[in-house]
């Protein structure tokens, strides 16, 4: 079929809500959107409920592997207990596709596994699992080896927000290797434009995501979802930032929360000066707040260990615009660069660390900060249950 491999389903009549229950769509082909299914509520305000459903094999020759979404009418769209595995599509979204026409319909995924849907696209496209355009709610649900050029798990794209909650993200892949100013990246998550910090990211886990670019994890263009009380490990950039890289225009100034959080193995492999950050790679117009962090064990192939801020000033071209980071009671320990172990910084940006334990940073007892000393952990074995728990001793 052109549209919708195994259905097309369209709105008309009075308002009713398109419902499917237990329903498996398998190894189903469309020749151009909507491997499996390509929904268009186009009156009244319908909404695409899909509970206990699994979609597996399909395929999309342009978008949406397995799901095409296209909300021309207000409307919801949820997947409660669903399962989105082996799909691929030529463009964008190779699990699921949504776009939707109000700037309050949402999508809610529960309890669901997102697993290996790919985009076979070499060109740039968007979302290996999914792609939204308005807001997005995620509980409880895992998103493992998703790919394609920018944000390998989900793309958010510049007029979406997103709260994900107590959900993992896994060996999730970016594969875009355009010019690091332009091109983005992230691993697990591409967030666009969005300066309105109506979103969160809250108890996730992102581990051993990758990207040919930029934010092993995530990457924040323009962007100031908050971070709060996750992990992210063993993630891997080409370019800066391991876990996050976190971008600003002159024209748009990122105010970006980081809290509660832990950073742990990850990998900026970038072999340029400026690119680096084997945590957190920031750049250009941003104010970031980093509290109550742990850094330990991230990699800089060039500078910053754990965080690394440039901007134009640096001489990096593109963007221009201060960074103005503050550290508050953070640890860094056991982070490793060829220089700065700790932070680096360049250009006139603004840099404040307070309250905080560092390896080589600052001065010992200034600003209250513990410089040079062991934190002395519990374990610093990642498969202990008391690993990097502070003992009662430090």
């Amino acid at each position: 079929l052109s549209i919708g491999g195994g259905v097309y389903q369209r709105t008309g009549g009075a308002a009713k809500d398109f419902l499917w229950g237990n329903v498996k769509f398998i190894n189903n082909i469309s020749g151009a959107s909507g491997g499996a299914m390509y929904t268009y509520p186009s009156i009244n305000t319908p909404n695409l409920i899909l509970e206990s459903c699994t979609f597996e094999g399909n395929k999309a020759a342009t978008s949406g592997g397995s799901l095409y979404h296209n909300g021309a009418v207000s409307g919801k769209v949820k997947l409660n207990n669903g399962n989105v595995k082996n799909s691929t599509a030529g463009s964008s979204g190779a699990g699921f596709y949504i776009t939707q026409s109000s700037a309050v319909d949402s999508t809610i995924l529960r309890n669901c596994i997102f697993e290996s849907n790919k985009s076979t696209s070499t060109g740039t496209t968007y979302g290996g699992h999914l792609y939204v355009n308005r807001i997005l709610y995620v509980v409880n649900s895992k998103f493992v080896d998703g790919s394609n050029t920018q944000g390998g798990a989900i793309y958010a794209n510049s007029t979406a927000s997103i709260f994900v909650y107590s959900s993992q993200f896994e060996a999730n892949k970016s594969t875009s290797t355009g010019s690091a100013l332009t091109s983005g990246g992230g691993g697990a998550i591409y967030l666009g434009a969005n300066l309105t910090k109506k979103g969160m990211i809250y108890r996730c886990n992102f581990i051993n995501n990758t990207s040919a670019n930029l934010g092993g994890a995530i990457h924040f263009q323009t962007n100031s979802t908050p971070i709060v009380s996750s992990s992210f490990s063993k993630n891997i950039a080409s370019f800066g930032g391991g876990a996050l890289s976190v971008y600003g225009t002159s024209t748009a100034a990122v105010n970006l929360d980081i809290l509660n959080s832990l950073f742990y193995g990850n990998e900026s492999k970038g072999t340029a000066a400026t690119w680096a950050g084997g945590a957190i790679f920031l750049r250009d117009n941003s104010s970031v707040q980093i509290v109550n962090n742990t850094f330990y064990g991230n990699k800089s192939a060039t500078a910053g260990g754990a965080v690394s801020q440039a901007n134009n000033d640096a001489g990096i071209g593109g963007n221009s615009g201060v960074i103005k980071s503050n550290v508050y009671n953070s640890i860094f320990y056991g982070n490793i660069a060829t220089t700065f172990a700790d932070i680096r910084t360049l250009g006139a940006n603004s840099l404040a660390v307070k309250n905080t334990l560092t390896q080589s940073f600052g001065v010992d007892g200034v600003d209250d900060n513990i410089v040079g000393v062991n934190p002395s952990f519990q374990s610093i074995d990642d498969t202990n249950v008391d690993f990097l728990r502070l003992s009662s001793t430090s």
